[in-house]
C-alpha cells in the first residue's frame, strides 16, 4: 500500500505561517524537520529553484514540513487541493510504501 506524501521546503520564519495554512486545510498529521542550510544546499544542488534568495543571503536553517494523504481518490483529490491552496510552492509529492 502506498500513501502520498508531500514536502514543503520554506525558511524556518515561514514555518508557522505554512502550518497554519495546513491547519486550514484540516492536516493536522504534520512532520516538521529543521535542516541546517548547508545541508539543505546539497540536497538541492539539481534544483537551484528550490533556493530561494532570502535564504542565500541569510544562510538561515529550512524547515521541512511533510504531510501525507491516503493513495485514494479522495487523497489525490485532497493532495491536490493542498497544493493549490497552501500558496507554498514548491512541494515535493511523491509515492511512499507503507
Amino acid at each position: 500500500m502506498y500513501r502520498l506524501r508531500s514536502t514543503i521546503k520554506c525558511p524556518k520564519n515561514k514555518q508557522a505561517e505554512i502550518l497554519s495554512a495546513l491547519q486550514k486545510l484540516d492536516i493536522t498529521e504534520v512532520e516538521v524537520q529543521e535542516i541546517e542550510y548547508g545541508r539543505f544546499v546539497s540536497e538541492s544542488r539539481l534544483f537551484w529553484d528550490f533556493v530561494f534568495p532570502q535564504m542565500l543571503e541569510e544562510k538561515q536553517p529550512v524547515v521541512y514540513i511533510s504531510y501525507e494523504f491516503d493513495d485514494t481518490e479522495a487523497g489525490r483529490k485532497a493532495s491536490h487541493r493542498a497544493e493549490m491552496n497552501i500558496g507554498w510552492i514548491p512541494q515535493n509529492v511523491r509515492y511512499v510504501e507503507v
